[in-house]
């Protein structure tokens, strides 16, 4: 009985001190693992960025364009094409934090 009891509680204890500890830390120090990128072709207007960005739990916000605009194939010398996507920055951007 007492083994029913215990049992559970290590269980428990393992996830909150292993697996959730680690993804707690992951969210806290990689900011590429919060960066959230909307799927579909919605259309977000200037204030909706600007409304976001003013939200106290938003580090970062910035428009982009829909991917298929976004995306070009690079080439030289008869070498094959590198296929390359332009990504949205700007001032603050945590992503580029510590890059000269």
């Amino acid at each position: 009985a007492l083994a029913a009891v215990i049992t559970p509680l290590l269980v428990l204890f393992g996830l909150k001190y292993g697996l959730v500890s680690t993804l707690t830390e992951r969210l806290e120090r990689a900011p590429s693992v919060r960066e959230i990128i909307p799927v579909g072709g919605a259309r977000y207007r200037a204030e909706d960025i600007a409304a976001l960005a003013a939200r106290a739990d938003v580090a970062f916000a910035v428009p982009r364009t829909r991917q298929i605009a976004a995306t070009a194939d690079l080439s030289g010398g008869g070498e094959t094409a590198l296929s390359v996507e332009m990504i949205p920055s700007a001032a603050g951007d945590p992503l580029l934090a510590g890059l000269p």
